[in-house]
């Protein structure tokens, strides 16, 4: 049966992923964009999408913090925030070449994230999200239907769609396979940490005991073997 994690527990975990998916996101944006502006030349690239992108996320960070205070349903906050973040995942591996993206693992920050706050249904519930979202979006970007001139690489080659197939049945395994190791590790964590804290309030209470039989005895106390 699955335990709730108590409130403040919860607001430190959602407060520490929060900005820790914030700078993995920054790194592995300007890292893999790097590595794929070697392959352009200057004349195929497009960066007004990579600055929205870079405002997007500074923006939905500071819109996190402030409502991280205000909101009543923690869990509630978490999996719109998941939603949300999903969103901008996709857009961006979107203006960073689609089905040519490297960006795809996005996703899995925003699982292993949900995983770790929410256990395994959050996972599995990030996992599906990103799935649908990523799938909807290489089958979009692979029969044209959104507008090339959004991206920030312009692609000059295509993809058969044996290889859009190949693409986007390893993502989504992936996705299921990280969101069932990950909520499983946080589970046993989450159990563990509670089983030693029940276990030092035992102690405190042994020892409070112990305490009060020492002092209620005036004479002495002796022990035999």
């Amino acid at each position: 049966m699955e335990q709730a994690t108590p409130p403040k527990a919860l607001q430190v975990k959602v407060l520490t992923m929060m900005f820790l998916r914030a700078v993995f996101a920054f790194a592995f944006l300007g890292i893999t964009t790097w590595f794929q502006v070697k392959e352009y030349s200057f004349s195929q690239i497009n960066l007004y999408p990579l600055y929205a992108v870079v405002v997007t996320i500074g923006v939905f960070t500071i819109l996190y913090s402030v409502a991280l205070k205000r909101v009543r349903n923690l869990r509630r906050f978490v999996y719109v925030q998941v939603a949300l973040d999903i969103v901008l995942i996709s857009y961006i591996v979107y203006v960073t070449g689609g089905i040519g993206s490297y960006l795809q693992v996005l996703y899995l920050l925003s699982i292993i994230g949900s995983a770790i706050i929410l256990g395994k249904k959050g996972g599995y519930y990030a996992a599906s999200v990103s799935s649908i979202f990523y799938g909807v979006l290489i089958d979009a970007d692979f029969y044209g239907f959104l507008p090339a001139g959004h991206k920030v690489f312009t692609t000059t080659f295509g993809y058969t769609w044996e290889e859009a197939l190949t693409t986007v049945s390893t993502n989504i395994l992936a996705y299921f396979t990280v969101a069932l190791l990950i909520g499983y590790l946080a589970e046993r964590t989450e159990r563990f940490e509670r089983e030693l804290e029940e276990k030092g309030i035992d102690f405190e209470k042994l020892e409070r005991l112990n305490r009060l039989i020492v002092e209620s005895i005036s004479s002495g106390i002796m022990t035999l073997d």
